[in-house]
């Protein structure tokens, strides 16, 4: 079903006013491998906005919502992107000084990140 632009600007405003109730999520690691500090993985999840009533998102790591990366200034850190959802995708870092080729801009700064692919 596709998504106008109204359901999908209510469901963001209803998720921010929201998102003020909890606590935002520790970040994990997904695996202990070292080779990344980071690991995001985009996909589709249910989550609860209204009790008791599931809405279909897309979430990174299955949170809501999403996970805080926490970084001190000039402290690199390596961040796997895993694409699970079913379109290409990218992600924008705001605030954050990054190689124009990892800004996360389709078809500006790179292309998108295929389902299934990881960047």
């Amino acid at each position: 079903m596709p998504l106008s632009r109204r359901a999908f600007i209510a469901g963001l405003s209803s998720g921010l006013a929201l998102s003020g109730c909890t606590g935002l999520p520790r970040f994990t690691m997904e695996d202990g491998n070292g080779d990344y500090d980071y690991i995001l993985t985009a996909e589709p999840t249910d989550i609860e906005l209204i009790p008791g009533t599931s809405t279909p998102a897309w979430t990174f790591n299955q949170g809501f919502p999403p996970p805080v990366i926490r970084a001190r200034q000039h402290q690199e850190i390596r961040i796997l992107f895993r694409n699970r959802l079913a379109e290409p995708t990218t992600i924008h870092w705001h605030g954050i000084r990054i190689l124009n080729a990892m800004d996360g801009v389709p078809y500006l700064t790179q292309p998108p990140i295929a389902p299934g692919a990881d960047f």
